[in-house]
């Protein structure tokens, strides 16, 4: 009977690891990486990752590379930017986003086994998107503007 009770335990514990990824990201390899307190500081991290993954080749150990640059694009709402808007009046948060997006595209072209030039061609996207984010923090920026709500309100109450 327990024996019996063995090997269902370890068919059911064989079965629950065939969903995983053939390729864990660094998050479930204990390699998490330290992503520091401030945004600009976080994208050059980024940045130098993309940089290695490419160097390194993306057929090979670059690939580990893409997924440090997505485990820290995940934390880089947590970090300290400087203003909430850029000086060309686009939200900090939207670019972080947008950011975001193109490395979780990235991982899943990884993971989905796409086509070389499909995957270089979206590690550049994101490439050039970490880089004018930190050109664009360096030029300087500003609070979020007052929200439209909030200023509707204050037109609803001054005609009362």
């Amino acid at each position: 009977m327990v024996r019996g009770l063995l090997w269902v335990a370890a068919g059911l514990a064989m079965i629950a690891g065939c969903g995983r990824p053939s390729r864990p990201g660094p998050a479930s390899q204990g390699d998490e990486p330290v992503v520091p307190a401030r945004l600009d500081d976080a994208l050059v991290r980024m940045e130098a990752a993309l940089d290695t993954a490419r160097a390194a080749g993306l057929d090979a150990g670059g690939v580990e590379r893409l997924y440090r640059a997505e485990a820290i694009s995940d934390r880089l709402l947590e970090t300290e930017a400087r203003w909430a808007w850029l000086a060309d009046d686009y939200s900090v948060e939207a670019r972080v986003r947008q950011i975001q997006s193109i490395a979780d595209r990235v991982i899943a072209r990884v993971r989905g086994s796409a086509r070389r030039e499909d995957l270089d061609a979206d590690v550049g996207t994101l490439q050039n998107r970490v880089r004018e984010l930190r050109e664009a923090l360096a030029r300087g920026g500003h609070d979020a503007p007052v929200p439209v709500a909030r200023l509707l309100e204050a037109l609803d109450s001054a005609g009362r």
